[in-house]
């Protein structure tokens, strides 16, 4: 599922998301990029239901998203990654936040690659790290 431009941008500075370096108070020390190139299904831990979603920026430690369900606060998530073939699937992560924008629902997730639930953390992160370098020679 992928939201028309205009709206993406107006969730963006709406929600002050655009994607940048860190800014000063920010939490994260990892440059976000835009990832209109990704595509990602997501389904929440014992459920069987697969959602889709639109990511709005992304680091290799996670992703904002923006999709029609919420989710719960520290859900976890598995998530299947596609970055122009470059795929990075059941990806565990975790919904650090979860807020209602414009009907549609912005979550922030934080990919968890050390879990126990990880199967195969090494290359997880290996694909990770290679779809952030994507975005970023696109920035």
């Amino acid at each position: 599922m992928s939201y028309p431009q205009y709206m993406r941008e107006s969730i963006l500075q709406s929600a002050d998301l655009a994607p940048t370096v860190s800014a000063p108070g920010e939490r994260r020390t990892a440059a976000r990029y835009a990832a209109d190139a990704i595509s990602v299904r997501l389904r929440m831990r014992g459920r069987v239901n697969r959602h889709q979603a639109s990511v709005l920026d992304f680091n290799r430690h996670g992703a904002a998203m923006l999709t029609e369900i919420p989710l719960p606060k520290d859900q976890v998530v598995y998530l299947r990654l596609d970055c122009g073939g470059t795929v990075a699937s059941d990806v565990v992560g975790i919904v650090h936040n979860c807020v209602c924008l414009e009907g549609k629902y912005r979550c922030g997730v934080r990919f968890r690659t050390g879990s126990r639930l990880q199967v195969d953390g090494a290359t997880v992160d290996q694909r990770l790290e290679q779809i952030e370098a994507r975005l970023a020679v696109v920035e």
